[in-house]
């Protein structure tokens, strides 16, 4: 998915631009390493929760990892089960 490269591209710019290695945020937001990279990679989706711990820790708002990133056309639930 493009959308999760793109969101794991904006974690790696701002650990980068705030001096932070990749082993200090995922020690920081409670998670591996190897978990850390696959998100910077585009290989694994991120969860709404830990988003946002890797924002608080960055200092940066939610919102701007989510900029920009390309709208889509998602079904519209009916409501009925």
């Amino acid at each position: 998915m493009a959308e999760t490269a793109l969101l794991g591209g904006r974690i790696r710019l701002y650990r980068q631009m705030r001096g932070c290695s990749q082993i200090e945020l995922a020690s920081a937001v409670s998670i591996r390493f190897a978990e850390l990279t696959a998100f910077e990679r585009g290989r694994a989706r991120i969860c709404a929760a830990l988003l946002n711990r890797i924002a608080l820790f960055l200092e940066v708002p939610i919102q701007s990892f989510y900029a920009d990133l390309p709208d889509q056309q998602l079904p519209i639930c009916s409501g009925r089960r």
